[in-house]
């Protein structure tokens, strides 16, 4: 049986190969420019010559394009630049937002510039309270659809993670989803002003580095070593006399009477 498969495999081997003999290859001299009709002639096409990166790496953003015209000859003119709309990928990464209680926050989803350059969108807002997480199963809805997200004066409460969906106004294509990790840190826990306590530090450093006589101390230089010398004197001398009045009654006393036999 594996032998009528392998003189099978290798019949249909030669056949192909004899067809591919008998194929025409054409020759470089054999191809002849495109034609172009009568009616198409005297059209004069705009194309993209050149192009800038997209500004957005994620969602709706534009770039600058450099157009011309250009004729059935392939002339290039009448160039120019143009503001174009563009979008590299529709899913962005999740932003780390970091925030003390009591702050005026704007979050927005898309620049005015953005909105202007890609037309009319439709913004759906959704909330994960407390955590931080792109799972989509623990958003609940909000009641916004502006392209921005405001809290007047924030608080610990509005912390977690916060999607926005844009959305195209004409057939609802999902153009951007954004995720905002927003953390409201209490300042008695957390105090994340670098600038103060650097200064601090720096003002501690130089505290430390002054040398002793621009420091401050109560009294006058030296008038505590007489006391200190005196007081340690007159301890040392009355220690010495205990101990001499100590020894003189041991040595005075007399030896107790021996028992007779």
């Amino acid at each position: 049986m594996n032998f009528l498969k392998r003189i099978c495999i290798l019949y249909i081997f030669i056949s192909f190969a004899k067809a591919q003999d008998d194929l025409y290859l054409p020759e470089s001299s054999d191809l002849h420019g495109v034609t172009v009709s009568d009616d198409l002639k005297g059209v004069t096409v705009y194309i993209v010559v050149d192009a800038e990166q997209c500004n957005a790496t994620c969602g709706p953003g534009f770039r600058r394009e450099r157009r011309c015209s250009v004729d059935s000859s392939g002339a290039q003119k009448n160039c120019e630049a143009v503001l174009a709309a563009c979008i590299v990928d529709y899913m962005c990464r999740i932003k780390m937002l970091t925030f003390y209680p009591g702050e005026k926050i704007n979050i927005d989803c898309l620049t005015i510039s953005q909105i202007q350059a890609n037309g009319n969108f439709n913004f759906y807002w959704k909330v994960s309270r407390g955590i931080l997480t792109t799972n989509d199963r623990l958003f609940r809805p909000l009641k916004n659809w502006d392209p921005s997200l405001n809290f007047p004066s924030i608080q610990e409460k509005n912390a977690g993670t916060y999607r926005c969906d844009v959305r195209k106004g004409e057939g609802g294509k999902l153009v951007k989803r954004a995720y905002y990790g927003v953390k409201v840190l209490n300042p008695r826990i957390f105090n994340l002003n670098y600038k103060k306590i650097a200064e601090s530090k720096q003002a501690i450093k130089n505290l430390n580095e002054q040398p002793d006589k621009d420091i401050p101390k109560p009294g006058k230089p030296g008038s505590r070593l007489p006391i200190i010398l005196g007081v340690g004197i007159g301890v040392g001398t009355l220690s010495g006399l205990g101990i001499l009045c100590a020894m003189f009654r041991i040595c005075k006393a007399k030896p107790p009477p021996t028992p007779k036999v």
